[in-house]
């Protein structure tokens, strides 16, 4: 199959320092030392605000698969409430992970069920 083309459609995605650390550590990676690098490795590209808070995300990975919305939900308790991404591909099938503060919900619209 084709890999799919997948981009950040909107998104609010925040994570504030205090709590990088705390998220690193529940994904339990050896490799990356902090949460930017173990972020990229999962497939996305964070931004920084200017105060070094974690504020934006895009899709980076070379194939959307299962996988992202385990590793996304790992995070859930440390990303902020009322966090959201949405994903789409070129066939306008999407995934939406929303983030309440203390875990992370996975809704998919097509893309999930249509991928890889």
């Amino acid at each position: 199959m084709a890999t799919r083309q997948v981009k950040v459609v909107e998104a609010f995605f925040e994570i504030t320092r205090a709590a990088e650390a705390r998220a690193l550590l529940k994904l339990d990676l050896d490799k990356p030392h902090d949460l930017e690098q173990a972020l990229f490795a999962g497939g996305w590209t964070v931004h920084r605000g200017r105060d070094g808070t974690i504020d934006d995300i895009d899709f980076t990975a070379p194939v959307f698969g299962p996988d992202f919305n385990a590793f996304l939900s790992q995070l859930g308790p440390f990303v902020s409430a009322n966090s959201f991404i949405v994903l789409e591909d070129e066939e306008a099938l999407q995934c939406r992970w929303d983030f309440d503060g203390s875990q992370c919900t996975f809704l998919d619209f097509g893309l999930a069920r249509n991928a890889g």
